[in-house]
């Protein structure tokens, strides 16, 4: 838990003239939990005083088993207010083991505005010990303004404990 105190007035962003002004600011709260199984859930809050409403907010739940960590699963709630437009999200991602070197992954997220899918992301790993592939495809939104969306795919190598190299086709 934390209370912001700005000590002096704070520049915002180019497209603002109005300073965050110096004084009280926002309150903060985190909270993360697990469970001796395989269960974790997430919070994530900031209130603004001054205009009585919630500016963030972040809530999950999450499974990822003891007996492998490459098992991870998890779902979300995301929501900000923003100085052009509010995000109101759910998401989805998973993480799974197909064999000993294979995975699968992909996640997903979904603007509750909207009533559409803003991001997918799907793939395969291939990981060999001191190095892994990976083959990544995805489809997003460009541009909130308009329903176009952008298709890639990605292959990535990534040399492990060593750095990554990534490129779109």
């Amino acid at each position: 838990f934390g209370q912001l105190y700005l000590l002096d007035d704070l520049q915002q962003n180019l497209n603002s003239t109005a300073p965050i002004e110096s004084g009280l600011g926002d309150f903060l709260a985190e909270v993360q939990t697990t469970s001796e199984g395989a269960w974790t859930t997430y919070g994530f809050i900031q209130y603004n005083h001054a205009d009585s409403e919630i500016r963030t907010a972040r809530f999950a739940l999450g499974y990822r088993p003891k007996d492998d960590s490459r098992k991870n699963l998890s779902v979300g709630y995301y929501y900000a207010k923003g100085f052009f437009e509010n995000v109101d999200q759910l998401t989805l991602s998973a993480n799974w083991p197909i064999s000993n070197r294979w995975s699968f992954f992909g996640s997903e997220r979904y603007s509750l505005e909207k009533s559409e899918n803003i991001a997918t992301s799907l793939g395969v790993e291939y990981n060999a010990c001191c190095w892994k592939l990976r083959f990544t495809g995805q489809e997003r939104v460009t541009n909130f303004n308009s329903d176009e969306k952008k298709t890639a795919i990605f292959v990535e190598l990534e040399l492990t404990s060593l750095g990554s190299f990534q490129s779109g086709l």
